[in-house]
């Protein structure tokens, strides 16, 4: 008589939440079971061990390596809730509908005794054993949250259980991300992480069940983006001689307090009376005369001898009100021989962010390969993360992101404002990506979760990898957003003074004009003048999953985002405005069978996030 073979599924060390009662899965189609409802960061983080980079580098997390960064983070409850579980195994020495196989989904309930125990040490043990009636190899597969698609599927023997196995090792998942993790981001698709065989003999009784090498440890299919905020109030200080005295050497008689004239030829700076208000300017000059700083305002001119000499000149009248005057200002200016007014202080405000190159299409299991994908593997100088795009990607011929993407940078780089920014998370709460806010400042306050971006050393640029937008304010010293107008490297906070400045510019437009609409951006950027108006100003930076120590060109897997992964992004310094809107166009490509009873025992627990740290500096 035959004996029966029982497959003992014990999925251990799934992470999960604290429970204060036992929790089991039971069998879907169970009628009479209780059912219970059974869920990523930007210096820039992942399940088991990852790295942090070095404070203050830009170049990425230079720990660990490739595949495993040296930093972990066991995540939020939702990450690591577990609502259902998907068994599929099938025996590889008997493929037929005689051999024995099983694809069946379990759902998580209470007090039964039947189906999938969760242990307190957060593992999953099955109630009671799976019986097969075949000795042979056996392959397994445990997805955990599998999607409606999957859960739907069940097999009752090797032929068809196989075919379950090969759909979910080379099935891909094509659509948003939330449709791999809950409605409310309160649980995530998780499998494999690697290939599961399980060898049943005949001395594999109940007593003693056969056991794969290790436990079964399934990773989650999203990565996760998260934002450790490091300056107070995600603001930075710009200093730089933003505002200088352009000397204008101007034959001049100066009226003195007793009415008579001195004439006096050299020292005088340009400067006005009111920055913005046009209509409330007076044109003024400061000079130092023995020491001591005189303000003047021009009269007229007129023709009059020095030493004899013809000279054309200006009747400069003293205009002591101007030295207590509140709003005086001196012109912005270009010009590079000029006396500084030393260093003027500006702050950049980051306000939002927008992840761009958001795949929107995944395998079920990690796919790795050479030169062609295969499920499974390990990252390398020779073997690279694939994803269903990755063919598309990894190609010389122009590339239109928009049908592989969502946010694609093609479809926004002439138009970053219309990117749709969020508000970044604050360094004191919590939003979704840590346990407690306390986490925040280490592991980030969440972005966004993520498909797998799986690009070559040589396709790695800002068109094809994931990669984050800041948007950006310019305050003046008293908090104010300020108007920019920017010619080659220089600014200025009036075009009265970039034209004064820039020679063989068309045109010789106003701030006013500017301002009424007479004259809007699209003209100034035709004659190459950019405009930051109300100060609004970009960042982009490619997110790193491991720095490879050359920061010339990308290694290999360096700007992959890879399942399981938390990418952790800082700012740690801006010391320059950021692009203009028009100006982003500049990043498109910038970069790096027997008779006898036999028993075997199956285990499977969720890694924790790796985290991967990048900082960067602008």
């Amino acid at each position: 008589m035959r004996t029966k073979l029982f497959v003992i599924a014990l999925l251990a060390g799934i992470m999960a939440v604290s429970c204060t009662k036992e929790e089991v899965l039971v069998p879907a189609d169970q009628p009479t079971a209780q059912m219970a409802d059974a869920y990523f960061t930007f210096d820039i983080v992942s399940g088991v061990n990852s790295t942090r980079s070095v404070a203050g580098n830009p170049t990425g997390d230079t720990h660990g390596n490739a595949d495993d960064s040296g930093h972990s983070h066991a995540g939020t409850a939702g990450e690591n809730t577990v609502s259902k579980i998907m068994l599929v195994f099938y025996n590889t020495s008997d493929e037929t509908a005689n051999g024995d196989g099983l694809a069946k989904t379990y759902v998580i309930g209470e007090n039964v005794s039947v189906g999938i125990q969760k242990n307190a040490d957060g593992s999953y043990t099955p109630s009671e054993s799976f019986m097969v009636n075949t000795t042979g190899t056996y392959k397994v597969m445990v997805v955990a949250n599998p999607p409606a698609a999957l859960a739907e599927q069940t097999a009752t023997n090797s032929s068809a259980a196989k075919a379950i196995y090969d759909a979910i090792l080379n099935g891909s998942y094509d659509g948003a991300v939330s449709g791999l993790m809950g409605e409310n981001a309160d649980y995530f698709m998780m499998a494999n992480q690697s290939e599961v065989t399980i060898n049943v003999t005949v001395s594999n009784n109940k007593d003693n069940p056969a056991r794969p090498a290790s436990a079964i440890n399934v990773e989650r299919v999203l990565a996760k983006a998260t934002y450790r905020q490091v300056a107070e109030n995600n603001e930075y200080t710009i200093k730089a001689d933003k505002y200088k005295y352009t000397i204008s050497t101007v034959p001049a008689w100066v009226k003195n307090s007793d009415g008579s004239y001195t004439y006096f030829s050299s020292g005088f700076a340009a400067g006005t009376t009111n920055e913005k208000n046009l209509n409330d300017r007076t044109p003024i000059y400061v000079a130092v005369i023995n020491g001591v700083t005189r303000y003047f305002t021009s009269t007229s001119e007129y023709t009059s001898y020095v030493n004899d000499e013809q000279f054309t000149a200006k009747l400069m009248v003293e205009n002591t009100e101007l030295a207590s005057k509140e709003g005086f200002y001196p012109l912005y200016s270009a010009v590079k021989e000029v006396t500084a007014n030393g260093q003027s202080e500006y702050k950049v405000k980051l306000m939002e962010y927008a992840l761009v190159n958001l795949n929107n299409a995944t395998y079920y299991v990690r796919h790795t390969g050479a030169q062609a994908a295969s499920p499974f593997g390990t990252l390398g100088t020779g073997n690279f993360l694939f994803d269903p795009n990755s063919s598309y990607k990894n190609t010389a011929n122009d590339f239109d992101g928009a049908n592989y993407f969502a946010n694609a940078w093609t479809t926004y780089q002439n138009a970053v404002s219309t990117l749709p920014f969020k508000a970044l998370p604050g360094a004191d709460a919590d939003h979704g990506a840590v346990s407690n806010a306390d986490e925040a400042t280490t592991v980030g306050g969440l972005l966004g979760y993520m498909f797998e971006n799986g690009i070559t050393a040589d396709f790695q640029t800002m068109d094809k990898t994931t990669s984050i937008v800041f948007k950006g304010q310019i305050l003046d010293e008293g908090g104010n957003a300020v108007t920019l107008f920017k010619y080659d490297e220089s600014y200025y906070k009036d075009l009265e003074a970039l034209f004064n400045d820039v020679n063989g510019l068309p045109g010789n437009w106003t701030t006013q004009q500017y301002l009424n609409g007479t004259i809007d951006a699209e003209d100034l950027k035709g004659i190459g003048i950019s405009v930051y108006e109300n100060g609004y100003c970009y960042y982009a930076a490619q997110i790193k999953h491991f720095d490879d120590g050359n920061a010339e060109t990308a290694g290999p897997n360096e700007f992959i985002k890879m399942r399981n992964n938390v990418y952790s992004v800082a700012v740690t310094s801006v010391d320059k405005f950021g692009f203009s809107e028009m100006e982003m166009v500049e990043l498109e490509n910038a970069i790096e069978g027997g008779s006898e009873s036999i028993y075997l025992t199956l285990e499977a627990k969720i890694l924790p996030w790796i985290v991967r740290f990048t900082d960067v500096e602008f």
